[in-house]
């Protein structure tokens, strides 16, 4: 039932016709929004250049720093209790001194 009145019969007929064949076409290739590849993708990846790598480090000096700290702390294998993280709202192990764990999730999202 479409809801709305089409007059003369002649133009009801053929939009009755029209909408039949469309649900036609679309019941029996019907599009879900995403196409999908089943080929497998042989290209090789794409190298970055060393410039972009430069430049994303000149900007973020200190947020480097942040992370650097943070893994040196990791390699030298400090074993301390973990503490609650007020911004996670989660146990952690305890970070170097002077350092929040929003510092370390701002490296990624800027």
């Amino acid at each position: 039932m479409l809801g709305f009145r089409i007059d003369p019969m002649e133009r009801l007929i053929y939009t009755e016709k029209q909408l039949f064949s469309l649900y036609q076409l679309y019941h029996s290739n019907p599009i879900f929004g995403v196409e999908v590849s089943q080929e497998p993708d042989h290209s090789p990846p794409e190298l970055q250049d060393d410039e972009t790598e430069d430049a994303y480090s000149e900007d973020l000096p200190n947020k480097r720093n942040t992370l650097e700290v943070y893994e040196s702390e990791i390699c030298h294998g400090s074993k301390n209790d973990a503490v609650y993280d007020y911004d996670l709202g989660l146990a952690v192990e305890p970070l170097p001194e002077g350092y929040r764990t929003r510092d370390l999730w701002n490296l990624f999202i800027e």
